[in-house]
């Protein structure tokens, strides 16, 4: 602090930004004007580039009562109608933002986050936030300072669908959204450069959570030696819908899958596409997957070969829960493939796809042995196959009598 001029006139300068900005907000409120207040806010309303974030912050929070008690000592009464001014400000644009046709947050809405964060009222958050059920910051970059914030107002809502696809959230401002994650209903990070490391604080998240019936961390990078620990906290879950597309797993994680599957019986919709798990512990996965109670398994584009067909055909064997199973853009050609068919006739499948798998001429004797003796079977996808050959008139012939209802 530097001071120039003389008695009455001193003027005190601050050097650092932070107080600056700090004593332009404390101005309101020791000498409370409602139209100078006003014609600030309007200012600071039409401020897209930032500048006005700070002061608005603590004009947020001298709003707080606590805060100007602590004060009261060093700058005397602090107006209370001023902070009254403030927070109804701030609940217009809550209702602002909340009115746009766009289901999507953008970085103003979590900047009026900050400013409720700031005020430290829960009542207030609750009563600006609490009815929300869908908050997607998809493509909004975060810090783990956002998802601190981020993380104080969801514990004002209740059971709600989370999205935070193409965030940049990594493992730190994954801990930070811990206190939240117990009463979020529906939670995407897609796309987030999550690692193994983020395994124990996802599983945090997760293990005994009877709200969470959702999980996407599709294309991220989780395989490493704690995605045990997020397979070990789905058993205590209540997940239903578990979503692990494209990430970098291989046969190596199986017995983890296995043994999280296994123990829970919530999970009704695996995704494992997009991964490898071809291998010797793929067996695994597939043992598991008849004591579970999972309807729908997309195991799409995961490098699988006919060698592989035994395990599947153990998995859906003796599974009376399976519905859907998409085997889409594998390499399951081969004379193993007859395993997976001749499982298909005691399966309780309605819902097969095939699509892209390399299959000949050779295979239409085994699908059409598998579908003969199929009673459940509805909709068989075989496109981008190359069937065309003297035994495509075999499977023609068991599908004229087949219960299949749609035929690609």
């Amino acid at each position: 602090m530097m001071e120039s001029g003389q008695p009455p006139g001193v003027d005190y300068t601050f050097l650092h930004l932070t107080l600056q900005e700090f004593f332009a907000a404390l101005v309101h409120f020791i000498n409370y004007n409602p139209q100078r207040l006003k014609e600030t806010l309007d200012e600071v309303n039409h401020c897209k580039d930032g500048r006005a974030e700070i002061f608005l912050r603590f004009l947020c929070g001298l709003s707080d009562s606590s805060t100007r008690s602590m004060l009261k000592s060093h700058v005397g009464e602090l107006s209370t109608q001023a902070a009254r001014h403030v927070i109804t400000w701030i609940q217009e644009k809550i209702a602002e933002q909340r009115s746009e046709k766009s289901r999507r947050g953008t970085r103003e809405l979590l900047d009026v986050f900050y400013c409720l964060h700031e005020t430290r009222n829960k009542a207030l958050v609750s009563q600006c936030v609490g009815a929300i059920k869908h908050v997607d910051f998809s493509g909004i970059p975060f810090s783990p300072l956002d998802c601190s914030v981020l993380s104080f107002i969801l514990q004002s809502c209740k059971e709600t669908e989370l999205n935070l696809n193409l965030c940049n959230i990594q493992s730190e401002g994954l801990r930070k959204l811990m206190p939240a994650l117990h009463i979020i209903k529906s939670l995407s990070l897609e796309r987030n450069h999550l690692t193994d490391s983020s395994c124990p604080h996802l599983a945090s998240g997760i293990r005994n959570n009877q709200t969470m019936r959702t999980l996407n961390v599709s294309d991220n990078y989780l395989e490493g030696p704690h995605f045990s620990d997020l397979m070990a906290a789905l058993t205590t879950s209540w997940i239903e819908r578990l979503h692990l597309y494209a990430n970098h797993l291989t046969h190596s994680s199986c017995p983890h899958l296995a043994s999280g599957i296994r123990n829970n019986q919530k999970l009704r919709i695996l995704d494992l596409s997009k991964n490898n798990l071809e291998g010797p512990h793929f067996s695994d996965l597939m043992a598991a997957l008849t004591t579970s109670q999972i309807e729908e398994l997309h195991l799409v584009g995961n490098h699988l070969t006919d060698i592989s067909c035994p395990d599947l055909a153990s998995g859906i064997r003796n599974n009376q829960t399976l519905r859907i199973l998409n085997l889409y853009e594998n390499n399951l050609e081969g004379r193993k493939f007859s395993y997976l068919m001749e499982a298909l006739t005691t399966s309780c499948i309605e819902a097969l796809d095939l699509r892209s798998n390399h299959l000949t001429d050779s295979s239409c004797p085994h699908l059409a042995s598998g579908i003969r003796n199929n009673q459940t079977l509805r909709t068989l996808n075989l496109s981008w196959n190359n069937l065309e050959g003297p035994h495509f008139s075999d499977l023609m012939a068991a599908l004229a009598t087949s219960c299949i209802k749609e035929l690609k």
